[in-house]
């Protein structure tokens, strides 16, 4: 398995060049939308945002977005990007899934994609009571009638999706005793060329999920995610 901690640590710039190319039809803030539809005067939290790709994305249909990270290297990343594009509506927190660095009922919206999963196996196996602290702090956030939104991987490179067993746990937990409702969506990646394609999903996912991008010898990499989603009270 790759060294994520390193990549996030440092590869920033890399992991930021893979993650460009996914969901090159839109389908994840569709989603969201359904959801909680976007609008200008929602405030969102993305919780574990890496370089940012989603509260980028937020930050166009929302007024502001507070993007919570650990990785320094990510958030400079993030930060670059946003001064780059003139986004001014994103602000980059250091922090993580113990204790969020937000006011209690500040945000409509807490999203989090691809982090809580990374979490959740740090925490294996008694992984119950920090999932649950997690849940706290975004429920502690969030505004009453607002919304938890979570995204987490269902296979890349992929037919059809599929429930890694490392994370069945998991995303029980979130249906049965979260009461999460939860639905699969399509998040492709597109690369320039099929060789990229093959590069960077064999470095981000491992050599097993690489060969399969390379078998399919084209720029385009079925991406499959699930959507776990909960309204406050």
């Amino acid at each position: 398995m790759p060294d994520y901690k390193r990549i996030f640590e440092r590869e920033a710039d890399r992991y930021h060049e893979l993650v460009a190319y996914e969901d090159w039809r839109n389908h994840l803030l569709g989603a969201i939308d359904n959801v909680c539809t976007l609008r200008p005067e929602l405030v969102a939290a993305d919780i574990g945002a890496g370089t940012g790709r989603a509260a980028l994305l937020l930050a166009t249909r929302v007024g502001s977005v507070h993007a919570v990270e650990p990785s320094l290297a990510m958030r400079e990343k993030g930060l670059a990007l946003a001064r780059a594009g003139g986004i001014g509506n994103v602000s980059f927190h250091e922090g993580g899934y113990e204790s969020l660095p937000l006011p209690d009922g500040s945000v409509d919206l807490v999203f989090e994609g691809w982090s809580l999963l990374y979490f959740y196996r740090l925490s294996l196996p008694d992984w119950r009571k920090p999932v649950a602290r997690a849940w706290q702090e975004m429920t502690r956030i969030c505004k009453p009638s607002g919304v938890i939104f979570l995204a987490e991987t269902l296979g890349t490179a992929l037919e059809r999706p599929v429930r890694p067993d490392f994370a069945v746990p998991l995303y029980d937990h979130l249906e049965k005793e979260l009461g999460c409702s939860h639905k699969a969506i399509s998040t492709d990646y597109r690369f320039q060329t099929a060789r990229q394609a093959a590069e960077l999903i064999g470095w981000f996912f491992g050599e097993e999920t690489g060969r399969r991008a390379a078998e399919r010898g084209s720029p385009v990499v079925p991406e499959w995610t699930g959507v776990w989603w909960k309204k406050t009270q």
